[in-house]
């Protein structure tokens, strides 16, 4: 998981708005790109002059009051009520990111009291704070940076907004400053802290406390304009738009004009399928994270960002297509196949032709006929080239200068050594996953594994006939730091050198159809930093009927174990006494076909939880007896969203 995901495990949506400007003044100071309103009253309704014409802050044109509606009129009741002849202080207070500040800023805006004042202005508090600043900038901002603002403010009705006030002592340093002759002039205030907005407003109903936004309001504020670039964003350091829809290359354009970006994420959104060349422009980037997207190859415009710290890259996507299946499926693949070559080739037609173009523009606009025209030659021909070597992206000649790099992943291997060669430079790096293993590049990659000797996770996949099968046997020197291995494909037996990884916690095997299960279990059950062991669909040969966990071969660190049908004619899992010591979770899904059973649940002194999948098996009323006999008191437990 990226690293700003480990912040907060609060799901709660929030919306956030850029603050005005830290300068001080931020609604009603002129200003190139202000366009607002500052009133004066000559002591008669009939005499009043706006000495600034304008119609809304430059930052209502990138966003909407949405959500805050009700609440809005509520503060504006707050401020107009003639019930009122006293002076009064309205409080605004709420977490920070929950809006206030757009919030008062379209009540300070509002038609409604635009004329109800002599004097207005609004201002944020500084950090650090500077009441003298704070009192001059208030001075200036009200026409008279001549006088002191108590005499400006004498015997006028004034409405005053004091934005982000930080503390109590803030507070009493300006206060004395407000003078009181005018009963009805108000003084509206946003803060974060209760305490604050309570010393303030004195009185409870003057207190507005800002709640999080509905479901139903969170989606409309970012559905309403779903992705915009604002001047504001200038010093974004992390954006992360994982599943976003409606965002297409066009975007990746203007994304890529916030050159202070550390974290990019675009995982899941469909409709990117290229990487502009102002990409090479993000000199700041660290992580990039495209999992999920229509890119297929990654272009030379990344190779820039090498003078820089980028350290992950994540890519491409893993086929849900076994061999078998892609095999299964041909006679149909062929004739798909040619459907798609014909519709890829309209679509180029489609993109040259003048005629054509401009009457799609008409509709579309010229960012959308790009996107279509980049989509059919970045994905749609690639995915051709490569059907029968699916998932994973290509990488560009030169990859290797990204000497910072410590994640990377998909890559497709598949299409010729040269890319292992740029892999091979790449000595600093921790986790690698690739696709495409095969027996003309196997030997090619079995070698680079003595070059990246810093590898701590390490994920192959095999995607096209005999998998796996004798394609890692060249491994003599796997680096031994490796902590993670996961391998896809038909390997029938493995490779004698994992029996060497001692600090190996995680492995993951699926589709490998390992024949030689007690050989096997031999291998790994040695292991002596194992924790965590995921057999998944079609680990094992499907003739195997019998799993079992040895005394000799105990897996002495094992923790969590985890069985997804493993193979097809599974019938028995076995322990023997003081086999998996430590195992405290243990995790199945299978066929559910009789005599499938387990024995040895009530010797595993640790084992806290057995979980099965929602779905009625046989063997439930054995593993509960067994369980109840076992010491440590372990429960069953039922998934319904998994299996």
């Amino acid at each position: 998981m990226p690293e700003h995901k480990h912040l907060s495990t609060d799901p709660t949506l929030f919306a956030f708005f850029e603050k005005g400007s830290q300068e001080g003044t931020y609604s009603v100071e002129p200003g190139p790109s202000s366009n607002v309103y500052i009133t004066e009253k000559n002591g008669s309704a009939n005499e009043r002059k706006l000495t600034r014409m304008g119609t809304i802050f430059s930052a209502f044109k990138e966003s909407h009051l949405i959500g805050r509606v009700n609440e809005k009129s509520d503060i504006i009741k707050l401020i107009s009520d003639n019930s009122s002849q006293q002076f009064e202080v309205i409080s605004i207070c709420g977490m920070g990111g929950l809006g206030k500040t757009t919030l008062v800023r379209y009540v300070y805006q509002s038609q409604e009291l635009i004329t109800m004042f002599d004097k207005r202005a609004c201002i944020t508090v500084k950090r650090p704070f500077n009441p003298k600043e704070l009192l001059n900038s208030l001075a200036m901002q009200l026409g008279d940076n001549q006088q002191a603002l108590p005499n400006i403010l004498e015997g006028k009705k004034y409405l005053i907004v004091l934005d982000d006030l930080s503390s109590i002592e803030e507070w009493d340093a300006i206060i004395q400053y407000f003078p009181r002759t005018e009963a009805r002039s108000r003084i509206i205030i946003t803060t974060r802290v209760e305490n604050i907005a309570k010393h303030c407003s004195k009185k409870e109903k003057n207190i507005h406390k800002l709640k999080t936004l509905g479901e139903k309001d969170a989606c409309n504020l970012f559905t309403e304009k779903p992705f915009f670039i604002s001047d504001k964003m200038m010093f974004l350091r992390v954006l992360d738009l994982e599943d976003t829809s409606n965002l297409f290359d066009h975007h990746l354009t203007q994304i890529s004009k916030l050159l202070h970006l550390k974290f990019l994420s675009v995982r899941g959104c469909r409709g990117i399928s290229h990487l502009p060349d102002s990409f090479g422009d993000l000199k700041q980037l660290e992580t990039l994270d495209i999992y999920g997207t229509g890119i297929v190859k990654l272009q030379r415009c990344i190779i820039k960002l090498r003078k820089r710290k980028l350290q992950y890259i994540h890519a491409g996507e893993l086929s849900r297509a076994s061999y078998e299946e892609i095999m299964k499926d041909f006679p149909k693949l062929r004739n798909k196949l040619c459907r798609c070559t014909l519709m890829s080739m309209v679509g180029l037609i489609a993109c040259c032709s003048h005629e054509i173009r401009s009457a799609v523009l008409e509709e579309e606009g010229d960012s959308n006929m790009h996107d279509c025209c980049t989509w059919y030659c970045h994905v749609a021909l690639p995915f051709l080239a490569r059907l029968a070597d699916p998932g994973g992206v290509v990488v560009p000649r030169g990859f290797r200068k990204l000497k910072s790099l410590h994640t990377l992943g998909i890559v497709n291997i598949a299409r010729g050594k040269s890319i292992l060669q740029e892999i091979k430079c790449l000595v600093q790096l921790r986790k690698l996953a690739v696709i495409g293993i095969n027996k003309k590049n196997c030997q090619e990659f079995c070698s680079i594994l003595a070059a990246l000797s810093l590898l701590e996770s390490l994920s192959v996949r095999a995607v096209v006939e005999p998998g796996l099968h004798g394609c890692l046997d060249g491994v003599s020197s796997p680096p031994k730091s490796l902590q993670s291995l996961k391998l896809y494909g038909k390997l029938v037996k493995l490779p004698e050198w994992i029996g060497g990884l001692q600090n190996l916690v995680k492995l993951k095997l699926q589709r490998t159809v390992l024949s030689d299960v007690d050989g096997s279990m031999q291998l790994m059950g040695k292991l002596p930093s194992l924790a965590i062991l995921r057999l998944l669909q079609n680990s094992l040969d499907g003739e195997v009927h019998r799993l079992i966990f040895h005394l000799e071969a105990p897996f002495p660190s094992l923790m969590v174990l985890e069985l997804y049908y493993v193979c097809d004619n599974l019938n028995s899992v076995d322990f023997e006494e003081g086999a998996a010591p430590n195992l405290e979770l243990l995790r199945f899904c299978g066929p559910h076909i009789p005599p499938l059973g387990f024995s040895g649940l009530a010797s595993l002194p640790k084992l806290k939880e057995f979980e099965q999948d929602g779905l009625k098996y046989d063997f439930e009323a054995d593993v509960q007896a067994q369980l109840a006999q076992n010491p440590n008191g372990p429960i069953l437990k039922k998934d319904t969203n998994w299996g």
